[in-house]
């Protein structure tokens, strides 16, 4: 072991491993095919609704700030959630590359991966030892739900790499004092929250600990550029939320853009949402071994508090507490909407890494000793082992939408029908907003049901400029046929010419 730790002595030694290893996990993790997968698995609604986003740049308009999916319920469209970046930026290399899913997905991992480059850097430089920089980085990617929204087209991960590349410069910016350090820090702080605003939760907590340090302690004195990077960071996050919430009620509104707080719930269906997060959810958040050594970790870290630098334990504490927030202002989103736990990562680690950086100045020789640092080596191994087989459930286990199935590649079979790329369709049915209508890559409208299917219905949409529609089971076709022709059959699906029904 010493001679090993003789050889990493090099920071780019270290670094490159870090590296190699980071691409063996990948690879362990079956990444190389993921990759290349279509939408699918938990929340391919909102896989389907990011995929969507892309689509509406390259095909309807690069308009930055015109954000718009497929389905037509809006006015064009148009819709906004997130800071579109990643989406107008996958659009960028479709004209490029061609149309390729797996770009949105290869950008996700790029960012996550960077940001836990910074974090193992970031640990070494806390922990002073390289063994504990990189059990700690692998142990906290080592979430299923992390893992899995890595490689996927949802923007969490990114929120969190980025976020992760942020605390990096921030501390940089302590040890060096270079302004260029902390106005890289805020930079990916604002990007962070851009893409999630509750990732706002981290410029917060590194704004205050400054506060502290200049106010305080009197360790800093550019308290002028603090507040006007702070300022900046808090003003462009604003607008962007004014913007969604003028955009999406000027067009429709469908993506959440309001707190659910646990106040405004019942007791049953406070209940209700523990009892996910308690007995479902719990498993896929880490290994229960993993979750039990972070836990006893950080209450040790509670006992040996004053052991900890304050430069980490102010904000782990002011993270925790707005995590706290965070989880009462959107209690009822953690039922169904395992990413939300993403947010919480930043503190979780802040916690883990400060409680252990305290542990090891009380006790430096047991935390040096080679038995603890194997019994530590074998639990991230298993961690990283559980968790590749809960990612595999996820792919193997069918929880997909069946209209994934139904409609896949049905884009070019409307082609061969003479259905222009652009012509405008009604599918029914489907439940999510944008999903078959991605499968179908044209804009649309999506009925829940067929008992929504009636002569207004079709008029009203024919109107708008609807020319097919699209049934997902052929038995009612039969019934439809006054309202069209069948022009085609495939897979159970029937597709059919609308007629003016004036």
């Amino acid at each position: 072991m010493k001679t090993i730790l003789n050889i990493l002595r090099s920071r780019y030694l270290q670094n490159t491993l870090f590296v190699f290893l980071l691409l063996v996990v990948y690879i362990f993790y079956n990444y190389y095919e993921i990759l290349f997968l279509k939408p699918q698995g938990i929340h391919f609604i909102r896989q389907t609704d990011s995929l969507s986003f892309v689509l509406g740049y390259y095909k309807y308009g690069m308009n930055f700030f015109e954000p718009k999916g497929l389905n037509l319920i809006n006015s064009g469209g148009k819709a906004v959630s997130e800071f579109p970046i990643l989406y107008y930026t996958t659009a960028c290399l479709y004209f490029i590359f061609g149309e390729k899913e797996f770009i949105l997905r290869l950008l996700n991992i790029s960012i996550v991966s960077m940001g836990f480059f910074f974090l193992f850097k970031l640990i070494r430089n806390f922990l002073q030892d390289v063994f504990y920089a990189f059990l700690f980085t692998f142990l906290f990617l080592s979430s299923t739900i992390l893992i899995y929204y890595t490689n996927n087209f949802l923007p969490d991960a990114s929120a969190l790499g980025f976020s992760l590349m942020a605390w990096y410069y921030f501390y940089k910016f302590l040890s060096t004092k270079e302004k260029k350090k902390l106005i890289l820090s805020f930079f990916f702080f604002t990007m962070s929250s851009l893409l999630k605003v509750t990732f706002f939760i981290n410029p917060i907590a590194a704004f205050l600990t400054l506060f502290y340090l200049i106010f305080i302690t009197k360790k800093l004195t550019q308290t002028r550029f603090v507040l006007l990077l702070f300022a900046g960071s808090l003003l462009i996050n604003l607008l962007w939320i004014a913007f969604v919430i003028y955009y999406n009620k000027s067009n429709g509104e469908y993506y959440l853009t309001n707190i659910r707080p646990i106040w405004r719930l019942s007791s049953h269906s406070i209940y209700d949402v523990w009892d996910h997060i308690s007995n479902y959810w719990y498993t896929k958040y880490y290994f229960q071994t993993t979750i039990h050594l972070m836990t006893t970790i950080s209450v040790l870290g509670v006992i040996f508090i004053r052991k900890i630098k304050i430069k980490m334990l102010i904000p782990a504490i002011l993270l925790a507490l707005g995590s706290l927030i965070y989880i009462l202002l959107f209690y009822e989103m953690f039922k169904d909407h395992d990413y939300y736990f993403i947010t919480l990562l930043p503190t979780i680690i802040f916690i883990v890494i400060a409680s252990f950086s305290g542990i090891q100045i009380k006790y430096p020789k047991l935390i040096s000793h080679f038995t603890v640092r194997l019994i530590l080596l074998f639990i991230c191994l298993l961690s990283l082992n559980y968790s590749k087989k809960k990612l595999d459930q996820r792919y193997s286990t069918n929880i997909k939408s069946s209209i994934s199935y139904v409609l896949n590649g049905f884009e070019d079979y409307l082609s061969e029908l003479g259905v222009g790329e652009f012509s405008k369709v009604i599918v029914v049915k489907d439940i999510s907003r944008n999903g078959s209508l991605y499968m179908l890559k044209r804009q649309g409208w999506i009925l829940n049901d067929f008992a929504e299917l009636n002569k207004a219905t079709i008029s009203k949409y024919v109107k708008l400029g609807a020319e097919y529609l699209v049934l997902t089971d052929k038995t009612k076709a039969q019934n439809l046929l006054k309202f069209g022709q069948i022009i085609g059959e495939k897979n159970g699906v029937t597709v059919i010419k609308l007629l003016d029904t004036n």
